[in-house]
């Protein structure tokens, strides 16, 4: 039987069947008695556009908050309260004159009470917002961008999960898979809005005062090992891994190499991978312990690497090189990207600084950045691109003798770099 997923190219649309109406008994064996999930689940089967139009407006009230967040948290104010006031007169905001994306046009971006204009990002960031989250549903959702379903190496469905559906005619048994990947896929949405609205104010107040605030970037890696356990590697995929002989274990373990020859796909799930593969057997796949201890790895690694790096180039330039609140995003994005994510984000984010660095001196237009939103931008590819940016890149990840090679030599080369840089900042003071 084939899955099929309502874009229509991998495990696409819901068949052109009527909605079933299941038996309460056939409900509480796969969703134990959660009808409003399933009728969520079909909404969004049947009603593409509904479910875009419903996350394009969550993405723009989020928006509206996170705005209140950039303007506040470098003011060490509560993001909480008071209300939203106007910043001239300080009169409170009322509701009709908050609302989302609408309130600004209506006002033509000027307070009700004494005319000061707003100023026009406010309402661009809800936009930006909104846009993210009804694309990244797209993606997620109708279009399965991670890949899950067509992945190897796990399966999406444990075998109890199916074998409760027997009962069922094959038709109203394929609606069901569909409605519980829906479901899953949903899930995965949600821990990818979490994380993209925590970069949006990373990065503007980063743009706006060239500081990222400590309580953002600890709250956020918080929230980023508490949802790690709530989605532990491997799911949206199941549990169930296939058993692997002692020998293949020890091939695994050296760079995924199989006994066919083959490199054996390590699933990718919401928490991409996990902190090593095959996992010990007290770090069993799907338990939330896994999950944190992914979380907590990762986010103690990018802050670790961030500040040697800083360190090395702060010592060679004589000057700061990286700011600590780079480090502590990158804290933030190791929890949620785990420690290979962080690796694949700051590769990006060098690419995306340099090339806007050539933009710069091309054009001679726009303004030094920090780096802070290029590593936003980094964390973002690596997001929704990690079935193509760490796909290939599995057995470096998981080849210890490697991974030691590839530090050591990184560690060298950030020295000798340091060094060489330090030398020329020398002989260039003291001439």
């Amino acid at each position: 039987m084939q899955i099929r997923h309502l874009s229509g190219n991998v495990y696409p649309k819901a068949l052109d069947v009527e909605k079933y109406d299941f038996s309460s008994a056939d409900q509480r064996k796969f969703y134990g008695g959660r009808k409003v999930l399933s009728g969520l689940a079909g909404l969004v089967l049947d009603h593409s556009w509904v479910a875009l139009s419903v996350a394009f407006v969550a993405g723009a009230i989020v928006g509206s908050f996170l705005n209140v967040c950039i303007y506040r948290l470098p003011t060490e104010l509560s993001i909480f309260w008071p209300p939203s006031r106007c910043g001239s007169c300080g009169q409170s905001i009322r509701w009709y004159d908050n609302i989302p994306l609408i309130s600004y046009w209506v006002l033509r971006g000027r307070c009700r009470h004494c005319g000061t204009r707003f100023a026009m990002r406010y309402f661009w960031i809800e936009l930006l917002t909104a846009l993210v989250f009804s694309v990244g549903f797209w993606w997620v959702v109708q279009r399965d961008g991670h890949g899950f379903v067509t992945q190897g190496g796990a399966s999406l469905f444990t075998r109890e999960e199916v074998q409760a559906l027997d009962g069922l005619a094959a038709e109203q048994r394929l609606r069901a898979l569909q409605e519980k990947i829906t479901l899953r896929l949903m899930g995965v949405w949600l821990y990818d809005m979490v994380l993209v609205s925590l970069l949006v104010v990373a990065t503007f107040t980063d743009i706006d005062t060239m500081t990222i605030p400590l309580r953002w970037t600890v709250s956020g890696t918080v929230l980023g090992c508490l949802a790690g356990a709530w989605v532990a590697w491997p799911w949206p995929m199941a549990a169930e891994l296939p058993n692997l002989s002692p020998w293949e274990r020890q091939l695994v373990q050296y760079g995924g190499i199989v006994n066919t020859g083959t490199i054996m796909p390590v699933p990718l799930g919401a928490q991409m991978w996990p902190i090593w593969f095959p996992l010990p057997d007290w770090l069993p796949p799907g338990s939330w312990w896994t999950g944190l201890a992914n979380a907590i790895a990762g986010a103690v690694f990018g802050t670790l690497l961030m500040r040697l790096i800083r360190g090395v180039f702060s010592w060679a330039f004589r000057r700061e090189a990286l700011g600590l609140g780079d480090a502590d995003l990158m804290m933030l994005i190791g929890a949620f990207l785990g420690w290979q994510g962080v690796l694949v984000t700051l590769t990006a984010a060098v690419f995306l600084a340099l090339g806007y660095g050539l933009f710069l001196l091309i054009t001679a237009r726009g303004r030094e950045l920090p780096f802070g939103p290029f590593l936003a931008g980094g964390a973002l590819l690596t997001l929704w691109g990690a079935a193509w940016l760490m796909r290939p890149a599995q057995a470096m990840f998981f080849d210890l003798p490697l991974l030691l090679l590839l530090a050591g030599a990184f560690t060298i080369l950030s020295v000798f770099l340091g060094m060489a840089i330090r030398l020329i900042t020398l002989i260039l003071w003291a001439r």
